[in-house]
Parts: C-alpha cells; structure tokens; sequence
C-alpha cells in the first residue's frame, strides 16, 4: 500500500530518526491522534497516517482509495509523535475519521461495507499529480493556507475535496487546533504544500510534539 510512486521520497538524513525509543510500539486508547510517520530501510520518509479513535487502525490517503482506514502495513517502521494536549489529538483523529470511506484490510481484500469516496487522493489524471503540486509553493502557512482553510471551515465535515497523506494529517490537526497556536497543536505548514518529509521534519523539530515510539506492527500484536 505504500510504495514509492505515491509521493517522491525525501530523505530525512540518516541520523533522523537515530533516537533511542525505550517505548514498545503498542497501539491502544493512549495512541488516538498520535501521528504515525512512515520510513523505509533507507531511512526515507514515504507516507504519514494519524492514529484512529479505534487504535490500532490509522486513518491516511493513498492514490487508490483517498482517505480510509486500516491497520498499518505490516513490518512497516513507523515513528509516532504525539502533542501533549489529548484532547486537541482526540479531535484532529475524530475530524480525520469523519473524512474516511471506511474500514479496509489491505493486501487483496475490500472494505468492509459498501463506501463512497469522501476525501479523494488527486483531481489530476494521475495518482501523483496532487503529490508533484505540493512541491510547487512554500510549505510555509501562509494567507494562502489561512483562505483555503476558512474555505473548508465551511464544508460539511470541514472536508477538502482532495489531500495527500501529510496534507490530510496536517488538516486535522489545523481545524481542530486554535489558529496559530503550536502549542496546542495547530502545524504551522501550508498543508497543500507539505510532502511527508516536510511534515516529519516539522514534528521532529518542534517543541511541542515528541516521539513516543518506533516500531512496527508485527512488534505491536507479537
């Protein structure tokens, strides 16, 4: 579900995520809207996801299905952040939920009840024209990014039409959080704008946000 044609990987560096994790990945009520950043054997950034009010399923966007819910992909390392402010964390997983067409087991099975599509990945004609056009901005939150999240202030369920993964984790947390305020979670990126890479690197050097694990899930069910 995660391959790299999705979004152009951008390397993190290899001593990004060198940080001792004494906490063993387990996803339960304590993880809801803990943000799940996705890495591959290369240390890269490849995708991010937020934990879902029902741990240990994570909701996220890919090219196939827009925005859903699943477990994580198997044997996938994933480091979690997390904002001390529960309840902000609550509601940006509950506003992201809202968004989800639904429960799917990934690798060959469907969802498990018969959904639309509420959050889709791109309007192009290719999966990853939403991904290319993030790269053509600033991933700075600006008044650009201030107008088009009143935009979807006004939406029912406050839902964007479209958003890549970091787009649609940074949303979240941005209608959820008091404008401007990081301290109580609000990410000071322009969403359409941000690639996973640019969304990790804000989390990993923000104040605000702290790395509680670093796993996968065959070490959360083992």
């Amino acid at each position: 579900m995660y391959r790299n044609y999705y979004l152009p990987p951008d390397n993190m560096g290899s001593k990004s995520f060198s940080i001792a994790i004494s906490q063993k990945l387990k996803l339960d009520n304590s993880n809801i809207g803990d943000i799940g950043i996705y890495i591959d054997n290369l240390n890269k950034v490849i995708h991010s996801a937020i934990v879902s009010p029902e741990p240990p399923q994570v909701t996220h966007s890919v090219a196939e299905y827009g925005v859903y819910s699943s477990l994580p992909a198997p044997h996938r390392t994933i480091v979690f952040f997390r904002l001390k402010h529960r309840d902000i964390a609550a509601g940006a997983a509950k506003i992201a939920q809202q968004w989800s067409r639904g429960y799917r087991e990934d690798y060959g099975y469907d969802f498990d009840t018969q959904t639309t599509q509420q959050v889709g990945y791109s309007a192009g004609p290719f999966p990853i024209y939403r991904g290319a056009k993030a790269f053509m901005g600033s991933s700075k939150f600006g008044p650009e990014a201030a107008r088009r999240l009143a935009k979807y202030r006004g939406r029912k369920n406050s839902a964007p039409k479209y958003a890549i993964c970091s787009e649609m984790v940074i949303l979240a947390y941005q209608l959820m959080a008091p404008i401007a305020y990081q301290e109580k979670g609000f990410i000071m990126l322009d969403a359409k704008h941000s690639l996973p890479s640019t969304l990790a690197r804000y989390l990993k050097n923000s104040p605000f946000w702290e790395v509680v694990a670093r796993g996968n899930i065959s070490q959360a069910v083992a």
